[in-house]
């Protein structure tokens, strides 16, 4: 597949701690809880190349808001927190040159922020500390408050990958599909394909295809919504292009014992097994065959 890959999925939640817990049980194994200056705290489930961000912001008074220029993170994680609750958020998408991915989205026209940068001292299990450090360069779609979209530059990958973190019960490996739902998708392709680039979206009936590398991005209208989901409907709040779930690939047979151990709610579906967003902290969550 062409297009920009998927780097991690932003998984909000108003109570951290028990997303974390969830993730868990199903077989992840998360980084400890790290706190941004910015207000928000996370923990992290590392894949092959990609990651979860189960993200929490526990304190809102401090929160800064956005400028005419600039994106505010946690101002945007604090209204979709109070909109709609907990779910997936952002989508972020790698790159080795975040500044560089911020001038071509403005020359495709795309709404972009002032970049973002920070940086941080990671402890190690020696007792020492590394740094990390990232770029961020945000775009969001016109007509959506509940979702956003942005580059993730790593000056320090070496020290941000941990083996230890990437190996999981589950046998978690990527993410290969990430869910929207739209009233009506085609109204967005123009939005997609200046996002990841020509040649990376096509309609298919009442969805649009985006391809991401190895990995694919749906936006679907709220009927198919409920054809790929049988026994859900997506609500109808008149908000527009929100984010609705992923899949991750997996070793079924111990995940599904450790679902079942754990009294999580599950469904069977062919050689997949779903998770519906009541259990998963407002997502659909399919694990599919490694």
């Amino acid at each position: 597949m062409t297009g920009i890959g998927f780097d991690h999925l932003v998984l909000t939640s108003k109570d951290l701690a028990a997303q974390a817990a969830f993730y868990e049980q199903l077989g992840f194994t998360l980084t400890p809880r790290a706190q941004h200056p910015w207000g928000t705290t996370n923990h992290l489930a590392q894949m092959q190349g990609v990651f979860l961000e189960l993200l929490g912001l526990p304190e809102t008074s401090g929160v800064t808001e956005h400028t005419p220029n600039g994106f505010s993170f946690s101002a945007f994680i604090r209204d979709v927190l109070a909109r709609r609750g907990d779910g997936m958020s952002m989508l972020v998408f790698q790159t080795s040159d975040a500044a560089g991915q911020r001038r071509i989205w403005q020359d495709r026209g795309l709404r972009t922020w002032d970049l973002f940068e920070f940086r941080r001292q990671a402890p190690q299990p020696d007792g020492t500390s590394v740094p990390v450090a990232f770029t961020l360069a945000f775009a969001t779609p016109p007509d959506s408050q509940d979702s956003a979209f942005f580059v993730c530059q790593q000056h320090y990958p070496e020290n941000f990958w941990r083996p230890r973190f990437q190996r999981h019960a589950n046998g978690a490996q990527r993410v290969p599909m990430v869910w929207m739902v739209a009233r009506d998708p085609a109204d967005h392709a123009g939005f997609f394909t200046r996002l990841a680039g020509e040649g990376t979206t096509r309609l298919q009936d009442d969805r649009l295809v985006v391809a991401c590398r190895d990995s694919s991005l749906e936006i679907l209208s709220p009927a198919a919504y409920a054809r790929q989901f049988p026994g859900l409907n997506w609500p109808d709040d008149g908000r527009e292009l929100r984010f609705a779930g992923y899949t991750i690939a997996v070793d079924v047979g111990q995940t599904r014992q450790r679902l079942t151990q754990g009294g999580i709610a599950h469904r069977e579906e062919r050689a997949a097994i779903r998770i519906d967003p009541a259990a998963a902290f407002g997502s659909v969550v399919v694990l599919v065959p490694a």
